[in-house]
């Protein structure tokens, strides 16, 4: 599916609103030295390598206004791509992969994409990056902040890739449409240098990842539990909102509005880094869609949300929240 064809969806969807096994030793006359174990093999590296560390930059560089090699160059034969929102959630192969992303953001151009924030472990890369630029077909200009989790190897391939935009805020901008988002300012490219951190797998940051999972399990009908792993001042930054959710009032009325629209609310987490000060949790959430999700009517009884939350800790409790997700995949199940 072309640039166009996919903006022709999404616009028509909103307007629609092994063990192992040793042999016997060979008979005499035998040279056994010649059957001694080979040494094993170097463990694989701690940290991300030398390459690894590239790839942030490469894939930023990649995904703006390059050509299709650029970003082949930096994608493993077998890698694989999601992005909730697609007609195929997930493709595999370099070609389908850049396929996927042309398909995405083809029709954008001149474009940029700029991280502010990698956080990185020793296989696997957040990034947090900005686009701006203008769509091809009405000049208009465009620009959203969005979320790409990578799984990278240690020749400085990329093995997966799993993308979060909301593609409302970003048709918004362009038609108007929905209207609850057509007011929502423009994202621009940050000034300030990229922030990068590394995980370093010390006690006190990988106690951060389990405060995190009791958040999001007391999310699906335990309010007081979900409010008191904030702390007062939680500040929560979605795509959806001009200005973030800030302290518990707040986040109480975040936690009705969810119970309002979905009965019987399940979240169900899929991975989790601790890195730093900061986690980062993937999760999706399930249930009976009684009520609009955000800015997106009832269309389906059961839906399924797929969300990341970058998640800065302070104290052994949750301080800020930024949410990457894509509403608009409830109308493509």
């Amino acid at each position: 599916m072309g640039a166009v064809t996919a903006r022709a969806v999404v616009l028509a969807l909103l307007a629609a609103c092994s063990p192992e096994t040793v042999s016997r030793p060979p008979p005499p006359p035998v040279n056994w030295a010649s059957l001694r174990p080979a040494p094993p093999p170097d463990a694989a590296p701690t940290s991300a390598t030398k390459q690894e560390r590239a790839i942030a930059e490469l894939y930023m560089k990649a995904t703006s206004d390059g050509d299709a090699a650029e970003l082949g160059r930096v994608l493993a034969d077998e890698v694989h791509f999601t992005f909730a929102g697609l007609e195929t959630t997930a493709v595999y192969g370099r070609a389908e992969v850049i396929r996927a992303h042309d398909q995405l953001f083809g029709g954008y151009q001149p474009k940029v994409f700029t991280a502010s924030r990698v956080l990185l472990t020793d296989r696997s890369q957040a990034i947090e990056w900005t686009m701006t630029g203008r769509d091809k077909a009405s000049g208009k200009p465009v620009g959203i902040r969005g979320l790409t989790l990578l799984q990278t190897k240690d020749d400085g391939t990329i093995s997966e890739i799993h993308l979060y935009f909301d593609q409302g805020v970003l048709q918004a901008q362009i038609t108007g449409v929905p209207e609850a988002l057509a007011t929502l300012p423009l994202a621009t490219a940050p000034s300030a240098p990229i922030t990068e951190v590394e995980q370093g797998k010390t006690p006190d940051e990988q106690a951060n990842a389990s405060p995190v999972s009791r958040w999001l399990d007391a999310l699906e009908n335990a309010e007081p539990a979900y409010l008191a792993a904030m702390t007062d001042d939680v500040e929560v930054t979605t795509a959806q909102r001009a200005t973030p959710m800030k302290g518990k009032k707040d986040l109480a009325a975040y936690y009705a509005a969810m119970h309002r629209a979905i009965e019987g609310l399940d979240t169900q987490l899929e991975n989790v880094s601790a890195i730093g000060p900061y986690v980062v949790a993937e999760y999706h959430i399930v249930g009976t869609q009684r009520g609009s999700y955000l800015y997106v009517p009832v269309k389906n009884p059961v839906i399924k949300v797929s969300l990341v939350d970058v998640i800065e800790m302070r104290g052994g409790k949750i301080a800020r929240v930024w949410r990457y997700d894509n509403p608009l995949q409830i109308l493509q199940q």
